[in-house]
């Protein structure tokens, strides 16, 4: 098992400069992430800074052992955008979860992940107001779901998403 990103992991690189880092910037478009598994980030691990472009893939079936069973997003600023995330699994969040990080998650289909479809962590403390990361126009619908107390929404941007038909 990978400990992180099953099927994908984008990290800075630390070898050109070990007190700067690199960013990793890919882009991941028209993709088939699926059967993938990890400690964290079954499907794709972002973090250290990555600014990856995430766009028009089917992830599905991917599982994590603690977090993320799709997609995991650490310190990172990813662009997640027309995927359909299914059928994913993990301790903490099926689909996404998000942790100090600033993802763009707009226009995708997150459904029938166990447990938690989006799971929104807390993000970095920043001096623009307006830098709330977006959550726009999302289907989450069917994903089991559990309360938990911990989940921040403070400095996120959710407007129009169809979220309908989770349990618990």
């Amino acid at each position: 098992m990978d400990l992180f990103g099953g099927g994908i992991l984008c990290c800075s690189s630390w070898e050109a400069e070990p007190s700067y880092g690199v960013p990793s910037n890919p882009t991941i478009d028209h993709c088939l992430i699926a059967n993938n598994n990890a400690l964290s980030g079954g499907g794709i691990f972002c973090m250290d800074e990555s600014e990856a472009q995430i766009t028009n893939n089917t992830i599905v079936d991917n599982s994590a052992f603690i977090d993320g069973g799709a997609v995991y997003v650490q310190g990172s600023s990813p662009t997640i955008t027309n995927n359909v995330i299914a059928h994913n699994s993990a301790l903490d969040s099926g689909g996404i979860l998000t942790w100090y990080g600033t993802p763009s998650i707009i226009n995708n289909t997150i459904v029938h992940n166990r447990p938690n479809g989006l799971y929104l962590g807390p993000t970095p403390w920043t001096r623009d107001q307006d830098s709330s990361p977006p959550v726009l126009n999302n289907i989450i619908w069917e994903n089991e779901i559990y309360s938990s107390s911990s989940v921040s929404l403070e400095g996120y941007d959710i407007r129009f998403n169809n979220i309908q038909g989770n349990w618990k």
